[in-house]
């Protein structure tokens, strides 16, 4: 694989946090190392410099017998790597001094009154953390905040989002700044027609406030519990690249391709491939999948279509095709499609 992570056996799904620590990106994610099918969850491990090759790493994360470590995020505190996850609905942390030993932190949770609380989501703002959860309250989906001095004792902020249009629960919420504005991506428990939702606006650090309707930017079916890592001026995601379609074999899933999202000059939100992939011509403007005709796109794969949308004009596309994947970013970014094969 040239730009795609994937693991040499077992299940994987989605990422659970992103770091620069140590020289090199430290990348976690849902890992079952016992069969490649989703059950006993822990947290695989993975490093890269250039978001091209990657190392697979001993399992970061095991929970005890006939639990699961579900989502969370990673943060760098002074020296120290901090990792946030969920078991069995309650908030857990660990701490590392070398990026690959863990250990517990006795964090044992927060206060709230939900049915769902998901996959913490730790980042610095000003001179505090927060951390955004995805909830679920009957069966209303939300996001609560809450604020910590010193990533151990956290204290209820506020509900960034309550509402029943995103079905019981919300997944991966990822809050962080673009530009002069903030977006909020997350993932929806139903679809809309996309789980992945966004929104654009203003953040003071206890509300947000955003400035027109939730979109999504993705139109394909295959991406999901994306993450974003906002390092060095520019925010990095990778997402779940979920494989619905390959037979069964010694590890299913994969991770996307690594992506860059900004705001256009228009102040839309545009994702398109990191500068990485740019620099080793791995992007190409000559799709093997993708066509335009009759004014329809359609992504076909052994004569069989994939995906069909209407565009009013030809659009501008570019891909990232590799390992029975195709990744096409159109119109500059504002729309994209991802899918296995």
């Amino acid at each position: 694989m040239k730009c795609h992570y994937q693991i040499s056996k077992g299940w994987m799904s989605a990422p659970c946090g992103i770091s620069f620590y140590k020289g090199r990106y430290h990348i976690f994610y849902q890992y079952n190392p016992d069969a490649p099918r989703w059950g006993y969850m822990h947290w695989g491990h993975c490093v890269t410099t250039d978001f091209i090759t990657y190392e697979e790493k001993p399992i970061a994360l095991t929970p005890e017998s006939g639990k699961s470590h579900m989502g969370g995020s990673s943060i760098v505190a002074g020296v120290r790597l901090y990792l946030f996850y969920t078991c069995d609905n309650v908030m857990r942390s660990a701490v590392s001094d070398d990026g690959f030993s863990f250990e517990d932190t006795g964090f044992t949770g927060l206060e709230g009154d939900y049915s769902y609380f998901m996959d913490p989501h730790v980042f610095r703002y000003e001179n505090r953390y927060l951390m955004a959860v995805g909830t679920g309250r009957h069966n209303v989906a939300g996001i609560a905040l809450y604020e910590s001095s010193d990533l151990s004792s956290w204290t209820f902020v506020s509900e960034l989002v309550d509402d029943l249009r995103f079905g019981s629960h919300i997944e991966s919420p990822n809050l962080f700044p673009i530009d002069d504005k903030w977006c909020l991506m997350f993932t929806s428990s139903r679809q809309l027609p996309s789980r992945n939702i966004c929104a654009v606006g203003d953040f003071d650090g206890r509300n947000f406030k955003m400035e027109g309707d939730y979109f999504s930017p993705e139109s394909g079916p295959d991406l999901y519990n994306a993450y974003v890592y906002p390092h060095d001026g520019r925010n990095i995601m990778l997402g779940w690249l979920y494989d619905r379609k390959t037979a069964s074999g010694p590890s299913k899933g994969m991770l996307t391709c690594a992506r860059e999202i900004s705001l256009n000059k228009a102040g839309q939100l545009i994702i398109n491939p990191a500068s990485e992939l740019y620099d080793k011509r791995l992007v190409t403007n000559e799709s093997n999948y993708v066509s335009y005709d009759n004014g329809r796109l359609r992504v076909v794969f052994e004569k069989k279509t994939i995906f069909d949308k209407a565009y009013k004009a030809l659009p501008d596309i570019v891909a990232v095709e590799e390992g029975g994947s195709c990744e096409a970013f159109i119109n500059g970014g504002i729309d994209n499609i991802t899918i296995c094969f």
